[in-house]
């Protein structure tokens, strides 16, 4: 995935190191979202269960793609509210 970066490096060779860090930090967001949608089911009744998200694994897998070494991860997550799509009228 680093030809997004090659081309912002050829755009402009002086990119600050603020902007490569952006970057990754996107292209990294953009893996996680990917694997956690593929990882969560949803029923329209319950709520999602996530509690065993292979958070650090993903993240590894991801460092290893681009070149990096995880040091440590952390995340965390919630539900913002979440509202099943149907309600039983009782």
């Amino acid at each position: 995935k680093t030809d997004g970066l090659k081309s912002m490096l050829k755009k402009n060779p002086f990119v600050t190191t603020d902007a490569i860090y952006k970057f990754y930090e996107k292209e990294l967001c953009k893996y996680l979202d990917h694997e956690f949608e593929e990882y969560c089911t949803c029923d329209d009744y319950y709520q999602p269960v996530v509690e065993d998200f292979e958070l650090e694994y993903d993240v590894k897998a991801w460092a290893k793609k681009n070149g990096f070494n995880v040091i440590s991860c952390n995340g965390d997550g919630r539900d913002d509210g979440y509202e099943p799509k149907f309600r039983r009228g009782w």
